[in-house]
């Protein structure tokens, strides 16, 4: 599940979607030590074998929120994973062939 706002755009320059690293105490009484949330979410794609089986050019089912819907869209193109849409044909004079 994906929840709204977790994933941003990158800021400009950058390639890519990455998720923040954060923090977590092993204990209660013990010092927070860096977590790499965005590694655990690569080796979990990896593991799952979801390389080449996930349709990106179909919409999520659920599908993304508004803003997120088109962001998501939008960088797939980007990335050649979804083909650009089309703008809708003129009705009118026949093409020449």
């Amino acid at each position: 599940m994906v929840r709204e706002g977790l994933y941003q755009p990158p800021p400009a320059g950058e390639s890519g979607c990455r998720i923040p690293p954060g923090q977590q105490a092993a204990r209660p009484d013990a010092a927070d030590v860096p977590l790499d949330l965005q590694a655990l979410a690569d080796q979990c794609y990896h593991n799952g074998a979801c390389d080449g089986t996930l349709d990106y050019a179909a919409d999520p089912d659920p599908p993304l929120p508004g803003a997120d819907r088109e962001w998501a869209a939008e960088w797939l193109q980007e990335k050649g994973l979804r083909p650009r849409k089309r703008p809708p044909r003129r009705k009118g004079r026949p093409r020449a062939r």
